[in-house]
């Protein structure tokens, strides 16, 4: 949509002075990928990538004695295309001198810049030096923009005594200090034409910003892995492992990881590279999947997030007032400016079957479309439950991203001023989407900590009534009716001593009364919940294995390997709809993290032969689950 709006003509974009050509856009899901790296490096670090033939490269062509011929041929139609669209609207056209004769007389030495003046005038053909000192025509406008294309066309004009006297801004001066290389340095060359002499109208960009940045190299991409490893080999030496990440040492010693876990921890390491390595760029981020290093320097910027180039030690009240004042006006453009502080979550649950659900726009003063369109809701739902988010892991409840002490509140006003911002943000896009899993899960985890049971139980209810044969849901509810009843979070506190304890003495139906308080706490955490899986399944109690499991998935709504898991073990318990209803969850959750690295675990490809799913292949709704639906 950026690119787009900014190569539309300015009267028929939405703010005609939009124009976003130096915005670099990557895609922090798939980083990890060595082709997508050369993708993105051939587009913002084009200096540094080398595109190999692919005739004589290609296994079944490169012996043909016409591959060295095809690849010059193809390369030659590449090159010119990438020149175009670089660099296209830099070369000049007659009608890009807005003062034809003055820029002549400038270039005979009658006032601009004399050095840079008697260059140029000494690179323009005969016929061209003729026509200057003569009448401003047609004939004079084609003759410039023909010599001055072949001089831009290049090497690179620059040198600061041939460009003595003229205002060379910021930008400039930085682009200069590149050296740019290729076609870029036509760009360079436009543009410090246009700054030496204002009778040239100022030209576009082109597909690409005119400044390189520094982009992971293949060593950067390997160091990633290597460290990411390294890391990873530690913490399971010490059982520190995150939730959902998959290692494992074969009988070889070798060391293996996969999932989304290890993935997006890589793809995290490789963010921070092009961070560190680009400090005169701004960077801002729509996350897809939490990564733990930004969370410090993230602050709400209208509907994404700004990474700020050092860490916040707090989250100010200006920032949180400005984030509250967007979100407000801005919800005026989808559902209307009616939700406040104030607002309860049974209103909001009852607006929400009312308009949504039941299509009475009584009083409605938001847009319709935005009602009639799911898509939409859920994007802007998943907008706004991001920067929730990040107000929710300065109070240390981002179901299983850890928080530092220096980042958590210092003072009970400051988390206050936290709880309140989350709180408002998370019931805003529940607003907005009340079947959004992202929303649903983030708020329930906010409010169960707070013992607001029956609150969380009618999000869970009223998501429910939106998606009534989600398995996951309904086990939802029943998860938080059964914590209504007893959950005590005290436990969580002793839990795990007490745990050790009864194990040492052999005390297995204490250490199981145990485990089980532990997994219905309002403060259990997803590492703990795990835990208390791995003994249950030691154990072999399946039906308290399945009661962890939904604890997890709350505590871990978007983790596809949890949603799987948890359709085996309702598959091997004897509950077919649910267990399909999960699988369903799992694949559609794999398939979008596919779609950003499709070298992650395919879900739909392991079901397919996984033994715990056999008795469901052959019920009618299994199809349909593995295409996640």
């Amino acid at each position: 949509m950026i690119f787009s709006e900014s190569f539309l003509e300015p009267d028929e974009r939405a703010n005609p002075a939009f124009d976003r050509r130096d915005v670099y856009i990557i895609t922090q899901n798939a980083l990890a990928d060595g082709t997508y790296l050369s993708y993105i490096r051939a587009h913002y670090n084009r200096s540094t990538q080398k595109d190999p033939p692919f005739f004589q490269e290609f296994e079944y062509t490169k012996f043909l004695p016409g591959a060295k011929l095809m690849d010059k041929l193809f390369l030659g139609i590449g090159d010119s295309i990438e020149k175009e669209r670089r660099v296209g609207a830099s070369f000049f056209k007659p009608a890009h001198f807005k003062d034809p004769a003055a820029l002549a007389a400038k270039l005979i030495g009658k006032g601009g810049p004399a050095p840079l003046s008697t260059f140029l005038r000494d690179k323009v053909s005969p016929e061209t030096r003729s026509l200057l000192g003569g009448a401003a025509d047609a004939r004079l406008s084609a003759a410039l923009a023909k010599d001055l294309n072949a001089i831009i066309d290049g090497d690179s004009i620059w040198q600061s005594n041939r460009f003595s006297g003229v205002t060379i801004s910021p930008y400039l001066t930085k682009f200069i200090s590149e050296n740019p290389l290729g076609y870029t340095r036509v760009r360079l060359n436009r543009l410090l034409l246009e700054a030496a002499y204002p009778e040239i109208v100022p030209s576009l960009g082109g597909l690409y910003p005119d400044r390189e940045i520094q982009t992971p190299s293949p060593d950067d991409s390997a160091r990633a892995f290597n460290d990411y490893l390294t890391d990873a080999q530690l913490r399971h030496s010490r059982q520190q492992l995150k939730p959902g990440e998959d290692f494992r040492i074969d009988p070889s010693g070798r060391v293996q990881v996969s999932g989304q876990v290890a993935v997006m921890a890589i793809n995290g390491l490789l963010t921070k590279v092009i961070f560190d390595k680009n400090p005169q760029n701004e960077f801002y981020v729509e996350e897809s999947f939490p990564l733990d290093w930004m969370f410090p320097y993230l602050t709400p910027f209208g509907v994404i997030m700004k990474i700020n180039r050092e860490p916040l030690p707090e989250l100010t009240q200006d920032i949180v007032d400005r984030d509250h004042r967007y979100w407000s006006e801005y919800m005026e453009r989808t559902i209307g400016k009616w939700l406040t502080y104030d607002t309860s979550l049974t209103n909001i649950c009852q607006w929400s079957e009312r308009v949504y659900l039941h299509g009475d726009y009584k009083g409605f003063t938001g847009d319709r479309k935005f009602v009639r369109d799911d898509n939409a809701q859920k994007a802007f739902s998943k907008l706004r439950s991001s920067i929730a988010g990040v107000y929710a892991w300065r109070l240390g409840m981002m179901g299983g991203v850890p928080t530092p002490p220096q980042f958590t509140p210092k003072t009970q006003a400051e988390r206050e001023r936290m709880l309140k911002e989350a709180e408002f943000a998370l019931k805003q896009a529940l607003a907005l989407c009340p079947y959004s899993p992202e929303a649903v899960y983030r708020l329930i985890n906010l409010l169960a900590p707070q013992n607001r049971f029956d609150e969380a139980l009618l999000v869970a209810k009223t998501c429910l009534k939106f998606d009534p044969d989600n398995g996951s849901i309904v086990g939802l509810v029943k998860d938080l009716e059964r914590m209504s009843k007893g959950g005590n979070a005290d436990a969580m506190k002793e839990g795990w001593k007490v745990f050790g304890q009864a194990l040492a003495a052999k005390a297995t139906s204490d250490a199981v009364n145990v485990l089980d308080q532990i997994v219905q706490s309002p403060t259990a955490d997803a590492a703990s919940v795990l835990e208390a899986v791995k003994y249950y399944s030691q154990w072999g109690m399946l039906p308290k294995v399945e009661v962890a499991m939904r604890r997890f998935v709350l505590l871990q709504p978007e983790n596809p390997e949890a949603h799987y898991d948890l359709a085996a073990i309702e598959a091997l318990g004897g509950k077919p709809t649910q267990a399909l209803d999960s699988l369903a969850t799992a694949i559609r959750f794999s398939n979008q993290r596919r779609l950003a690295n499709p070298k992650a675990v395919d879900l739909k490809a392991a079901a397919g032969a996984d033994q715990r799913f056999q008795g469901l292949r052959t019920l009618p709704g299994y199809a349909k689950a593995v295409e996640g639906k």
